[in-house]
């Protein structure tokens, strides 16, 4: 017994070619979507750059805010070294201590787009991976050096010492002066990688809404001698 198959209407060779065509079509149709998916990929991944850059650009102006009162804080924490190293009868009384005016670190960007970061090449990823960590690791500086200039405000008006006075007040002085140390040091690492990536020290909008750094903190506190 043979079995005969049914043989198309135009043939084998028209439905191959039918067949074909439907193949090409739809190879035409994923390739568009991925075309598509492509360009739409790299839409995101341009506008999370350009948000992201903008953050940084505040960062590194906060820090460069910072920066900017380095002679003041410098010149407190000598005036409180020498104001300690004084005799009882020659310490004159403190004024008020302050601290450096800060503002805070912005990373809700870098948060906010982990879908598109993975659309970046691995290297930039890495770039921005590396700016963010720093500025985290300086938020956490800049914290801690806020809780040291309020403990040393517990020696506002302050004109004698005990032995644990002496001993607190040399622990904070040490504390200050080495967190001052870090934030210095990073300046020109967090400068350099922002600007690899188009990142440079700018409040951009939220300018006219930063305060000035506090003037009394720059004025003496004490009268001391030469």
């Amino acid at each position: 017994m043979h079995v005969h198959l049914p043989k198309p209407m135009h043939g084998w060779r028209a439905l191959a070619g039918e067949v074909g065509i439907i193949v090409i079509g739809v190879l035409i149709a994923l390739g568009a979507e991925q075309a598509v998916q492509t360009v739409h990929s790299r839409a995101e991944a341009a506008e999370f750059r350009d948000a992201a850059n903008q953050e940084l650009s505040a960062d590194l102006a906060a820090y460069r805010y910072r920066l900017q009162q380095e002679d003041c804080v410098a010149r407190r924490l000598s005036d409180l070294e020498r104001w300690q190293d004084l005799g009882a009868s020659q310490r004159p009384r403190l004024g008020v201590i302050g601290r450096p005016s800060v503002t805070s670190y912005r990373t809700s960007v870098w948060k906010a787009g982990a879908d598109v970061i993975s659309h970046l090449p691995l290297q930039t990823r890495l770039d921005y991976s590396r700016l963010y960590d720093i500025f985290e690791n300086l938020s956490a500086t800049t914290d801690a050096e806020k809780d040291v200039w309020r403990s040393l405000a517990a020696f506002n008006g302050a004109q004698s010492v005990d032995a644990n006075g002496r001993m607190r007040l040399t622990e904070l002085l040490y504390r200050a002066n080495s967190l001052d140390w870090v934030l210095r040091a990073n300046w020109k690492q967090a400068k350099e990688a922002g600007a690899a990536l188009g990142a440079h020290p700018s409040f951009g909008r939220s300018a006219p809404y930063i305060p000035p750094p506090d003037p009394a903190f720059c004025a003496p506190i004490v009268q001391l001698a030469s």
